[in-house]
C-alpha cells in the first residue's frame, strides 16, 4: 500500500496548486478516529484504512514572507515556504528561496526584520524563522551589509514668537490657548518624536531693555514652558501704531 506521501504526490498530480507540503490526510472521521495521517507511515500501517475508507484532505493556506528588493525601490517578491514547518527554516534556507526568486546574489546583504538585523547564528546553529519571531505574511526587508541605517524619531523645535503689547490685550488668551492646542496636537501626531518648545515675548522699544523682549530656551519641559507662558500679560504699546 502507498505511503501517505504518495497519496499526496497523487492529489498534487490532479491539483497543481496543492503540494503536498500543504495537504494534510485525515482518516474520516465517521470510519475512524480522525486521526492526522503522518507522511513516514503508510497506508497500510493505519488499521482502521481499507478500501472502502474515505480519506479527508485538508488543505492550509501558503506561508509566504514579502521581501523587498534592495535594488528597486517598491518592488516586493512573495516567497512561499515550501515545507510543512515553514518557522523551521534558518535565515540561511531563506536566503536561498529569496536568491531563486530575485535571480540575484544575496552574499553580501543581510536580512532585517521589525528594523533590526536578522542573524544568520545562535548559539553556533543556524537561526530559524521561529528563533527570530518570524510569522506567517511578515516582511523582511533586504539591506546591503556594511550601510548603517538609523531608524530615529524625528526632533521638531517649535518656537512660537508673540507681540504683547496693550494693543494684542484682547487676543492675548486666545493666543495662549492656541499654543497649548498647538502644542497637544503635534504630541499626539508625533508620538515619541522630540519635540522641544521655545517662546519670545517682545513690546514696544519704549519699554525698559530688561523687559522689552523676553524669552526661555528651548525645552523638553512642558511644566518650564508653562511656567514662562501662563503669567504673560499684556503691557505697553501706547505709542504711535505701525503698520
Amino acid at each position: 500500500m502507498p505511503s501517505v506521501l504518495d497519496a499526496k504526490r497523487l492529489f498534487h498530480s490532479r491539483q497543481a496548486d496543492c503540494p503536498p507540503h500543504r495537504q494534510k490526510l485525515f482518516i474520516d472521521s465517521r470510519g475512524g478516529s480522525g486521526t492526522l495521517l503522518s507522511d513516514e507511515r503508510t497506508l497500510s500501517s493505519y488499521p482502521s484504512i481499507t478500501s472502502g475508507t474515505t480519506l479527508i484532505i485538508v488543505m492550509s493556506a501558503p506561508w509566504n514572507l514579502y521581501v523587498q528588493d534592495p535594488n528597486e525601490s517598491g518592488k516586493t517578491y512573495t516567497i512561499e515556504i515550501p515545507s510543512s514547518e515553514p518557522q523551521s527554516y534558518s535565515i540561511t534556507d531563506l536566503k536561498a528561496l529569496a536568491e531563486q526568486h530575485m535571480k540575484q546574489s544575496l552574499v553580501d546583504y543581510q536580512f532585517h526584520f521589525k528594523e533590526k538585523p536578522v542573524e544568520e547564528c545562535l548559539h553556533g546553529k543556524r537561526r530559524t524563522l521561529k528563533d527570530c519571531g518570524i510569522n506567517k505574511e511578515d516582511t523582511v526587508f533586504i539591506m546591503k551589509i556594511g550601510i548603517v541605517v538609523n531608524i530615529t524619531a524625528p526632533e521638531i523645535d517649535i518656537c512660537f514668537v508673540m507681540d504683547c503689547t496693550g494693543s494684542m490685550g484682547s487676543w492675548i488668551e486666545s493666543v495662549k490657548t492656541n499654543v497649548k492646542n498647538v502644542r497637544d496636537g503635534l504630541e499626539q501626531h508625533y508620538k515619541g518624536c522630540d519635540i522641544r518648545f521655545s517662546f519670545v515675548r517682545y513690546t514696544d522699544y519704549d519699554q525698559p531693555t530688561s523687559t522689552r523682549t523676553t524669552w526661555i530656551n528651548f525645552t523638553k519641559s512642558l511644566s518650564q514652558f508653562h511656567n514662562f507662558v501662563d503669567p504673560i500679560k499684556a503691557s505697553g504699546g501706547g505709542d504711535t501704531p505701525k503698520i
